[in-house]
């Protein structure tokens, strides 16, 4: 399966493989940081394709918060194998952005 970063922000970052688009995003607080990286819905990747990163914005603020992403439902849940693999390419795309 082939992961690639599609857009960015400065929090989150867009994925796609060949099934599902994801999101990667820092949630929580100063203290109390993670990494939320979950499933988009199929309305939400529509709107993305007809509007732009903007109509993501109400998905990413929802899951800035810790609290929603504890409870995230199942058809947004991405296995460890995958979560693995979109670490390892966000990784990869920092090391060559820092690079330039």
């Amino acid at each position: 399966m082939l992961i690639k970063v599609i857009e960015n922000g400065s929090l989150w970052y867009l994925l796609k493989d060949n099934k599902s688009y994801y999101i990667s995003q820092l949630s929580g607080y100063m203290h109390s940081e993670t990494t939320a990286t979950y499933r988009l819905l199929s309305e939400e990747v529509d709107s993305y394709l007809k509007f732009g990163n903007k109509a993501l914005s109400r998905t990413i603020n929802y899951f800035s918060n810790i609290g929603n992403y504890s409870a995230l439902p199942i058809e947004r849940m991405v296995s460890k194998d995958t979560i693995d693999k979109i670490r390892a390419v966000i990784d990869q795309k920092k090391l060559i952005n820092k690079q330039l």
